[in-house]
């Protein structure tokens, strides 16, 4: 076999490679963000895939406001200002509330994509 026809076929070979480990591998964890202002989350609900984090960052509407999840996972306490994270480990439907103001409602769903 000739040296060009040798390298050629090593280029394909990694070419190949290159696709399924693509095609394989997850993709990265992405951080989402929800805005507490004006007594509202925004977006009120929020896809996300496993592994995603959420911030939730407080406006400037001087009102002390919380993200507590209904079923305990997390709670941020009540802040007027700042941020919370949370990261998603399993899917699922995660709603969740203010504890200051009860009509403050919202949802994250996590799901792989295309779900």
């Amino acid at each position: 076999m000739s040296h060009k026809l040798l390298f050629l076929c090593r280029m394909v070979v990694v070419a190949c490679l290159v696709l399924v480990v693509g095609c394989v591998l997850p993709a990265a964890a992405a951080d989402h963000v929800v805005t507490i202002a004006n007594f509202a989350f925004n977006p009120s609900s929020l896809r996300v895939q496993p592994g995603d984090s959420v911030t939730w960052q407080w406006g400037n509407d001087g009102a002390p406001h919380s993200t507590t999840s209904d079923t305990g996972i997390w709670d941020s306490g009540q802040m007027v200002t700042g941020s919370f994270s949370h990261t998603f480990a399993k899917k699922g439907v995660f709603s969740y509330h203010c504890t200051v103001h009860s009509s403050m409602t919202g949802q994250i769903v996590v799901a792989e994509p295309g779900v």
